[in-house]
């Protein structure tokens, strides 16, 4: 907490305003492209925006590591603990590239939703950064960003054609391995009506982690056109990744090697193509009419090894069998497997079903174990208890277009721009996995080239999905000369999920929903005087289920047991997860998420000093949560309400040679129902895997506090330096819903970037992050034993955790022409 009370003891000291002209301030519209307030002071909401020169003087390659370090509130949870793989989370709502993270935070580039169709995930690499000419974050739900705007919205703007007119060069290397170029080149012709722009970027690294290369290429074309009747932007946008993030590891790992990994490998590579084109239609009286539409496709694939949960026995000395079952208490018995199941075992046993029967009766632990038939695998019939591989090919298109109408009207002293549109969505996903056994290199804990060719077929899915959302909306921008501002608006949204299998093989995968609600909007603000305001702000928002939220909930296991039971078949035989993103069962439907928030707040500005304080009050209805029940396993239901209040508190001073900003969020994520949660791993579960979530109790992965303080130092000298520090408290583990157990540790994390200028547009620099090299992890969640392995760990720590990178320093260029 110390750096909290010096950061408000440092608030009130520079709240001394001197009278100098505040810079330009570029102001975030209350939609995407939509109508702005005239001076920002005024705005109705809270938001930040991050223009073209900040973003390339941050010199990040990762749009994510940005937002966390420039906008208060934004944090990041390293998952994977791989670039370019976190979620993004504020006020306890998420944005990430995982399928299987409910996704509460709206991403749009060029006002085009960026989430896929079979999760809400995200590819943030292919999001090109270097290319963009600003960056808005509106905080709180908004509808009209659309779907997924719960609790925000962020709104990346590409440059066009017409933004860009020379030659840039870039490069960077350093600390392990880490190598990035990158190439932009502007054209436009005599009458700068007509422009192109190419920029392209290449990235590779070896990670501060074990066996976790990654590398991306990205390519951005565009051509613009400007008339005084109408103009034309067009653009594409390339990206080719593998990235490798391998994930948590155990705690008793990581305290022996924090660059350890656990298994191996995790890799996910992704090609992305999009093109997208908008207009405007210039009329009278500055109204407009503006046209677009965009199409992308996204081929991507996983391949990831992890531990297995089955048991090799032998109770004859001949083939073995797979058994599922054993493994959760095996390794509490104090016993070899050979004891256990094999030829002589000291049960006696002959099959699985008097080794259960031998177990409860002798040790008194209650199994549930079950064969893995003949029936139920195929391929090579090689079998292994090691580990498994499991792998995914996701095919997704994306497509839509959009008509916006803007006007403009005065009458007297009352100013209103005004937004009428109509847009449309539709994704398409084609899925498949498989799940192979494996064996597992004992020292590197890697699958890649031990794969015996056997196949679980249970695991096994093909199925196609369809999403597609219609919405019709609008918004007004009332200015008064006596001081008041109004914004109000709304959207409504009818939304169609439709799952189909085409295994042939799995009907009770096949089911559609349909959604549809109203979500409104208002915000006032008042000028107490010529430099302080106020603001108040109510908002409703709402997200649809995902293809793969509705495939994966406690309902879902009901119906695939009755399916199960009209074959013929055990349902007992149904595991009661998920092993995302490699499972689909059946679909019966999850409630729409929707998010009702209010927001107060009060700013004052005066010379080049800004000060903003605003509280919030978000309820969350029918909110979706992941049920861990291990790493890379688990369950989704939907939850009756979820709070999220607190306040933020943001400071900006500048002068000749410093800019100063901090900020500093107090955030109460609780659950506001009394329910049970699924979570095996727990050690205070029940003999159902359950533990029990009483209302007040915090959200998991979130953190309470969090601050920020950055330090610009003589910005227009040659030798400018940046400092970027971050303090995070700790947060519960994900899995430790119930808040039993202690939080990870609070952290401070500084960042230190030194520039030499040789000419206005052309520098080197020198980028050293986390500076004192802190220790410190950023995510945590319970697992599974570790024993099964790694035998020399302990059975009494169930924490796997993400540890932070440790200092990392980067030398580099920027070169223009």
């Amino acid at each position: 907490m110390g750096i909290i009370n010096c950061l408000v003891l440092i608030v009130c000291i520079l709240v001394s305003f001197v009278s100098q002209s505040y810079e330009e301030v570029e102001i975030i519209g209350i939609s995407p492209n939509g109508p702005k307030v005239s001076e920002e002071r005024n705005a109705p909401f809270s938001g930040t925006f991050i223009n073209e020169r900040k973003i390339k003087n941050s010199k990040q390659d990762d749009s994510t590591r940005l937002l966390a370090t420039e906008v208060p509130g934004i944090s990041t949870n390293s998952v994977q603990n791989g670039v370019f793989q976190d979620d993004l989370i504020y006020r306890g709502y998420a944005a990430s590239p995982l399928v299987g993270v409910p996704q509460g935070l709206s991403v749009l580039v060029n006002g085009f939703r960026m989430n896929e169709p079979l999760g809400d995930e995200l590819f943030w690499e292919i999001i090109p950064l270097q290319s963009m000419k600003g960056i808005g974050f509106i905080s709180g739900g908004s509808p009209l960003y659309g779907l997924n705007a719960l609790g925000g919205a962020v709104s990346y703007r590409l440059k066009t054609g017409l933004d860009f007119t020379d030659y840039e060069l870039t490069g960077l290397t350093g600390s392990w391995g880490r190598n990035s170029t990158g190439l932009e080149a502007g054209y436009t012709n005599p009458t700068r009506n007509f422009g192109i722009l190419m920029n392209y970027k290449f990235y590779d690294e070896n990670s501060w982690r074990e066996a976790s290369p990654s590398d991306y290429h990205s390519m951005y074309l565009n051509a613009a056109y400007e008339s005084q009747k109408f103009d034309l932007n067009v653009g594409y946008i390339h990206g080719n990744s593998e990235l490798t993030g391998n994930g948590v590891v155990p705690a008793g790992l990581l305290a022996l090697e924090r660059d350890a990994i656990f298994t191996a490998p995790d890799v996910k590579s992704a090609i992305s193509n999009m093109i997208f084109l908008e207009s405007n239609i210039f009329l009278e009286n500055d109204d407009r009419i503006e046209l677009g539409g965009f199409f992308r496709l996204s081929n991507s694939k996983s391949f990831n090894g992890d531990s297995s949960e089955l048991s090799l026995c032998n109770f004859s000395g001949g083939q073995g069998i797979l058994i599922e079952g054993l493994k959760p208490n095996f390794f509490n018995l104090g016993l070899s497997l050979d004891q256990v199941c094999g030829p002589a075992n000291i049960f006696g046993a002959r099959n699985p079903d008097e080794l259960e029967a031998a177990l409860e009766s002798n040790i008194g632990i209650e199994f549930d174990l079950d064969e893995v038939d003949d029936d139920e695998i195929s391929g090579t019939g090689r079998l292994s208890d090691q580990a498994i591989n499991n792998q995914s090919d996701k095919k997704q298109n994306s497509y839509g277009i959009r008509l916006h109408w803007f006007s403009d009207l005065e009458i007297q002293s009352i100013k209103a721009k005004n937004l009428v549109g109509a847009e449309w969505y539709e994704g398409r996903t084609r899925f498949s996995s498989l799940t192979e056994l494996a064996n597992i290199d004992p020292f590197t804990r890697s699958t890649e080239g031990l794969g015996l060719g056997t196949f679980l077929n249970e695991e096994s899915t093909v199925v196609a999905t369809t999403t597609n959302s219609s919405s019709i909306f609008l918004s007004s921008l009332i200015e008064t000369e006596n001081g008041w501002t109004t914004s109000i608006g709304g959207r409504y949204n009818y939304s169609n999920v439709h799952i189909r299998d085409k295994s042939g093989v799995r009907p009770e995968l096949d089911g559609s929903h349909k959604f549809s609600r109203f979500n409104p909007e208002i915000g006032v603000s008042y000028a107490l005087s010529a430099n302080q305001s106020v603001y108040i702000r109510y908002s409703e928002a709402s997200r649809i289920p995902t293809p793969i939220e509705l495939s994966c909930n406690e309902d879902t296991f009901r119906v695939a047991r009755e399916f199960a039971i009209a074959r013929g078949d055990d349902p007992e035989d149904i595991d009661f997860e998920c092993r995302l993103p490699n499972a689909f069962v059946a679909d019966p439907p999850l409630e729409q998420v929707v998010s009702k928030n209010r927001e107060t707040g009060y700013r004052i500005q005066k010379g080049r000093q800004l000060l903003e304080m605003n509280f919030f009050h978000n309820d969350v209805y029918q909110d979706i949560l992941f049920q861990s029940t291990g790493r890379g396993t688990g369950l989704f239901g939907n939850i009756d309400k979820t709070r999220r209040v607190g306040g933020e508190l943001k400071y900006l001073f500048i002068n000749d040679f410093l800019r100063f900003s901090s900020s500093y969020i107090y955030l109460e994520p609780t659950f506001e129902d009394n329910f049970l949660v699924v979570s095996p791993n727990h050690p205070r579960a029940d003999s159902a895997g359950r533990v029990a979530v009483v209302k007040g109790d915090m959200m998991t992965g979130i953190s309470k506090h969090q601050a920020k303080v950055n330090l610009d130092l003589y910005e227009s000298s040659r030798i400018p330096i940046s400092i970027r520090t971050q303090y995070f408290s700790g947060q519960f583990l994900r899995g430790d819903e119930s808040n039993d157990l202690a939080k990870t540790d609070d952290f401070i994390n500084v960042d230190l970037l030194i520039k030499i200028k040789f000419t206005k547009e052309s520098n080197a620099y020198l980028q050293i992050n986390n500076l004192f090299d802190s220790k410190y992890e950023s995510f945590g969640l319970i697992g599974e034993d570790p024993r099964s392995v790694l035998s020399n760990l302990s059975g009494d720590d169930f924490r796997y955790v993400s540890a932070g990178a440790p200092r990392g320093a980067w030398v580099g260029f920027s070169y223009r022409y």
